[in-house]
């Protein structure tokens, strides 16, 4: 149906070294996120996603608007239950969730540290690097590892994912609901495999894989 690249595409089977964890964001919280991505020949892409994202009860929900498709839709992951659901325009696409991985970084090279906002009310930020042979990228964290900013490069293509209006916890249990529409049979198409939401590089997400 539809398509969300929140960091970059990359094949894990790609993948040629085997990468640790610096951290992993906290476990419960909303934010926004703006993500720009731009391929050598081709038109950039901007995605921005209301997020809330839940490692506790394993859930994930977004709000999503893609200017390539010039369309909004809602995404919904319950892991627990190993059930997505994909909506838009009255059609609920349904299929399995797949294993849940945190959202974690690489273990990198500490390059950078900084400060924003106005003193006294000031936050502390590291910026790490993290090399590989055809990608490298770079991530800015806050306390508690809250993300800041990510800059992938690979392959002669960019990706920069800004994250903001962060807040910890979960306000509204609701957005891990499901619409009706998911479960009336005249809108809801059950489809044997989709595509995950997060095209988790495995520089960032879940098990230790490889970065390339």
């Amino acid at each position: 149906m539809y398509t969300i690249f929140l960091l970059v595409a990359l094949v894990a089977s790609s993948f040629l070294e085997t990468v640790q964890f610096q951290c992993c964001i906290p476990s419960q919280l909303e934010t926004y996120i703006d993500e720009l991505s731009f391929v050598p020949g081709a038109r950039g892409r901007n995605v921005v996603q209301n997020t809330s994202y839940d490692a506790v009860t394993k859930r994930e929900a977004f709000h999503v608007f893609d200017n390539t498709i010039n369309n909004g839709y809602d995404v919904i992951y319950d892991y627990r239950a190993n059930m997505s659901y994909m909506w838009s325009r009255g059609v609920c696409n349904v299929s399995y969730a797949g294993p849940f991985h945190e959202f974690c970084f690489a273990e990198g090279k500490l390059v950078r540290k900084s400060f924003m906002g106005v003193f006294p009310e000031i936050t502390k930020l590291n910026t790490y690097m993290v090399a590989g042979k055809r990608c490298h990228a770079s991530y800015t964290v806050g306390k508690s590892c809250s993300p800041v900013e990510l800059e992938m490069n690979c392959n002669d293509s960019l990706t920069l994912t800004r994250f903001y209006n962060m807040t910890l916890g979960i306000k509204n249990e609701s957005v891990f609901t499901p619409p009706k529409i998911c479960f009336k049979k005249e809108s809801r198409r059950i489809i044997a495999h989709q595509t995950p939401l997060f095209f988790r590089t495995a520089a960032m997400f879940g098990t230790p894989l490889e970065f390339p």
